[in-house]
């Protein structure tokens, strides 16, 4: 099999494991009356080094091999391009013309931004030790904080549109 073939296979082994359990980690979360994306993170989770590849190295390795990681990472990419243009696309913003929803927005940006980023900073402060004792420790820790509040953007909007707030002036806003 050449290269090119056995990436395409590697890749739809993924997606055809992928997909099927954040459904399934989709569903048990709205079981328990979370959102969708809360289940589907959880099964990323799961299904990432951290408990995969921990529990079961080799299988993990065979499974996502990491020929396909730049082919997935690019994939992945597209997907939150999509999904950002399918939240934007839905979102009613004619509700931000009152001069008092735009000054509640900027209030509601900061804090959504700012809070994450807040607790990323405590979190990666407090596990720099553990999981990166070799990298410089302010680095690692304004890399979590950063990473929890521009993960937040695209998950709070998925959230959002689930409920249907994104045309209610108080989703939008």
């Amino acid at each position: 099999m050449q290269a090119s073939e056995a990436l395409v296979v590697a890749i739809l082994i993924q997606l055809a494991i992928i997909i099927p359990l954040a459904r399934a980690g989709g569903w048990l979360a709205r079981q328990v009356k979370q959102p969708r994306s809360v289940g589907e993170i959880v099964i990323g989770l799961m299904l990432g080094p951290s408990l995969f590849g921990l529990i079961a190295p080799d299988l993990s390795a065979a499974v996502f091999p990491i020929m396909a990681n730049d082919a997935m990472r690019a994939l992945s990419q597209v997907g939150l391009i999509l999904l950002m243009f399918q939240i934007g696309s839905d979102f009613e913003f004619s509700h931000l013309k009152d001069k008092a929803h735009g000054r509640t927005t900027i209030a509601i940006t900061l804090v959504s931004v700012s809070v994450p980023f807040l607790i990323g900073m405590l979190v990666g402060w407090g596990s720099a030790p553990i999981l990166a004792p070799s990298i410089d420790p302010i680095a690692y820790t304004l890399f979590i904080g950063i990473a929890f509040a521009i993960t937040a953007v695209p998950i709070l909007g998925r959230i959002l549109r689930e409920y249907g707030l994104n045309t209610h002036p108080i989703g939008v806003m």
